[in-house]
């Protein structure tokens, strides 16, 4: 019996030792994940801007061949 409580104290040390050190790489993995995110969402923005500019353009070359193309 008196080497069992020695043991349960050491693992109890153990373990929270080793939760402490997950809990730290979490912290790291979230700030890497929100870091990620907002470039996620900030590529995504000028993708979508990107696209407005190319269906714009294809519009005005749209307008500009058929004005080419009337006979006057």
């Amino acid at each position: 019996m008196k080497i069992v409580a020695p043991l349960l104290a050491l693992s109890t040390l153990v373990l929270g030792f080793a939760c402490l050190v997950l809990w730290d790489k979490l912290n790291d993995q979230q700030t890497k994940i929100a870091a990620l995110q907002a470039e996620v969402d900030s590529k995504s923005k000028d993708l979508f801007d990107m696209d407005t500019a190319r269906k714009q353009i294809e519009q005005q070359l749209r307008q500009l061949t058929n004005s080419a193309a009337v006979p006057k």
